[in-house]
């Protein structure tokens, strides 16, 4: 028997990839608890917006195991343009 983790994610991509990277557990897309649910992507850093989406996602599902991730693209010459239209405005 498999442990059992919920992805909070819809990407079939990152859904995959963490099927082959955890093959000691049972992935569980978030979608086979008619979960579609976008959380805001409020938060300072991409781990603070994957750590948001895992929280809320367990909590709905009543503290069962759950991942996400949250990546995208940030360019040091431009002072991490584009991910920087994602911070808190103070």
């Amino acid at each position: 028997m498999y442990n059992e983790i919920v992805i909070a994610s819809g990407n079939k991509g990152k859904i995959r990839e963490a099927q082959e990277i955890l093959k000691e557990f049972k992935i569980i897309p978030m979608s086979q608890f008619d979960i579609d649910f976008e959380v805001e992507e409020d938060q300072d850093s991409f781990e603070g917006n994957a750590i948001k989406k895992a929280e809320i996602i367990a909590r709905m599902l009543n503290g069962k195991m759950c991942i996400a991730d949250d990546s995208g693209i940030e360019i040091e010459y431009l002072n991490g343009f584009p991910r920087c239209i994602y911070k808190k405005v103070a």
